[in-house]
């Protein structure tokens, strides 16, 4: 009884093989392929009608696809996270299965970032964050920008971070520098680069190991190239930041390049990240009491005005050009460690909206992360 019972299951399981495999998909495209220099969703037409249920296969989630009648279609989103490499994804359905394959071609795509001239129309690869306090109302970067009267039909977009007050940090994907070790870039705006500017950063350890800002002050894009030979073989990745609320204060960045076979044409770019002669840091901040006037620390104007810090009766100030003065006094490197609490006393630039032009910032060294900002709540603009 039990070997007939057992034969009879079989049938009933052969059976169904069959008819699963009688009535499976068949997928076609007109482009399975895809390419990490340009950047398409790729969609597979069922030639006999059937509406798939769901597919997997390769970490596919169903955010990553849409079925529209016999149709998938699959994100170029998820397409820009794929190594180079053929990939075959499994399709479910009540009335049969089937699959299909997207092979991602290699195009040095290891050495390259994910929609590095924005051509995608969107941000896909990009991530974008706040300065600080996560206030989305105030994040640069959120979409791309529409050229005007482009005559190229492949250069149609760019990022803009805007000088409307908006702030923001966007983070591209990840490359191994490779070929030359030159990578080029386009920019606009970006003239005061101590707010604005393009950083290249290590993808292990957020180092910053080159910065740069647009030294041609020009009102259209400029193209550099910046040789980064030193770090071939490392994997690296591009930020892009406007820490400025003022008008002139934005960043316009297209067409980033991190892989060159020989060295591109285009501007030198200068490499303008922080430098620092005390790399053996003490935990007291050299003349944190400004006895010595402004030894031990750099000047970086943000107008044609150059001084704008002043040492007062003891009490440095940003005035020296009035109230409208711009720019930044960046110290030398200290330490923490005993309590771990720093002090200093503060006074002026009271008000809500002084946290976003008037505050002290404390910084990471080497990463350059801003690890803490804060303005003055507590003074009535006169006292300390």
């Amino acid at each position: 009884m039990k070997l007939k019972l057992t034969a009879i299951l079989l049938c009933i399981v052969l059976a169904f093989a069959i008819t699963g495999c009688s009535s499976s998909f068949k997928y076609e495209s007109d482009n399975n392929v895809f390419n990490i220099d340009k950047i398409a969703d790729i969609s597979f037409v069922e030639k006999n009608g059937k509406t798939p249920t769901y597919i997997y296969g390769n970490g596919i989630v169903s955010a990553d696809y849409c079925l529209n009648d016999g149709m998938i279609t699959v994100k170029k989103q998820y397409l820009s996270t794929l190594s180079a490499g053929s990939y075959k994804y499994q399709v479910v359905s009540a009335k049969g299965k089937g699959e299909f394959e997207i092979v991602v071609v290699d195009n040095n795509r290891v050495n390259k970032i994910v929609n590095g001239d924005f051509e995608s129309g969107d941000m896909t690869g990009w991530k974008t964050r706040t300065v600080f306090k996560g206030e989305n109302n105030l994040l640069a970067f959120s979409s791309v920008t529409a050229k005007e009267d482009t005559l190229n039909k492949n250069d149609k977009y760019f990022a803009l971070s805007g000088s409307d007050g908006k702030i923001g940090v966007m983070k591209s994907t990840s490359f191994v520098l490779g070929g030359s070790g030159y990578i080029t870039f386009q920019l606009k705006g970006a003239t005061n680069g101590a707010l604005c500017y393009l950083s290249i950063k290590d993808f292990e350890t957020e180092e910053e190991i080159a910065r740069y800002s647009n030294s041609k002050n020009q009102n259209d894009f400029v193209q550099y190239r910046a040789n980064l030979k030193n770090y071939i073989g490392r994997k690296l990745y591009v930020e892009v930041c406007d820490y400025g609320i003022g008008n002139g204060d934005f960043i316009a960045v297209d067409t980033i390049k991190t892989y060159h076979k020989t060295e591109p044409a285009g501007e030198m770019a200068i490499d303008i990240k922080p430098q620092f002669d005390d790399v053996v840091p003490t935990n007291q901040l050299n003349n944190g009491d400004f006895t010595n006037g402004l030894t031990g620390y750099t000047q970086i104007p943000f107008d044609a005005l150059q001084n704008v810090y002043q040492i007062d009766n003891g009490v440095l100030k940003s005035d020296v050009n009035g109230d409208y003065s711009r720019g930044m006094l960046r110290s030398s490197l200290f330490k923490i460690d005993g309590s771990g609490i720093i002090s200093l006393e503060l006074g002026a630039g009271k008000g809500s909206k002084y946290d976003k032009n008037t505050y002290i910032s404390i910084k990471e060294y080497k990463t350059n992360k801003e690890i803490f900002r804060f303005a003055n709540r507590n003074s009535n603009g006169n006292e300390m």
